[in-house]
């Protein structure tokens, strides 16, 4: 979930992708935050970044291929 916020998309496009509810979403995010020790999504980004460098390679493979839309 941190990578699909690293790649810029919202609790709304999360949910649509994940195929779960928004509110979902908003709860693990605030959980993430949480456990991170952080208080925005930006900062989380960074810190995953500055934890693990390899994911920055993963974020940009994943900004190139845009996510499966599931069928209604």
């Amino acid at each position: 979930m941190l990578r699909l916020l690293a790649c810029g998309m919202d609790h709304i496009e999360i949910a649509r992708d994940l195929v779960i509810a928004a509110k979902t979403v908003e709860k693990h995010i605030e959980h993430i935050l949480f456990k991170l020790g952080v208080q925005d999504r930006a900062h989380a980004i960074a810190l995953a970044l500055e934890q693990d460098p390899t994911t920055n390679q993963v974020l940009e493979v994943a900004s190139l291929e845009p996510a499966p839309r599931p069928i209604n």
